[in-house]
């Protein structure tokens, strides 16, 4: 509405790094309108280690895939699947990349997050976790 938008006329005039911001914040807009459980009320914590400034969460719609959000708010890096994260939807499952804020278009780099995992067994996902992100994976 008219109280809370962005000026994105203060962004304009060809610096690098304000058109990659709009990128990022139209993506991140775009998928909140498409994921009902983006917009619920519904929020668990499923990881908090304040010591690598990691937190995830998981949202959940009735009859609507869940999603696992990661936010990472430190310069350390996991590569390779090399951290573990509850993913808060049971064992089995799969999850399919839908955001990365440390994606290309985005002033990232490519290969920063996997485009898809797994969940094990006890519904642990491994991921690759760019510094200073916010990831969010969509169970299919």
């Amino acid at each position: 509405d008219q109280h809370h938008r962005m000026n994105w006329g203060q962004a304009e005039g060809g610096d690098a790094h304000a058109e990659e911001m709009k990128r990022c914040v139209a993506a991140s807009n775009k998928l909140r309108i498409a994921t009902r459980a983006l917009v619920e009320d519904n929020c668990q914590i499923t990881h908090d280690d304040s010591g690598n400034m990691i937190l995830a969460f998981a949202r959940h719609a009735e009859g609507a895939p869940s999603v696992v959000c990661i936010v990472h708010l430190g310069e350390g890096q996991w590569e390779n699947g090399g951290y573990g994260i509850n993913a808060g939807c049971g064992g089995d499952k799969k999850f399919v990349l839908k955001f990365n804020s440390q994606a290309l278009e985005f002033g990232g780099w490519e290969g920063s997050a996997a485009d898809e995992v797994q969940a094990d067994g006890s519904g642990k996902i491994h991921v690759s976790i760019p510094k200073w992100s916010t990831l969010i994976y969509q169970s299919v």
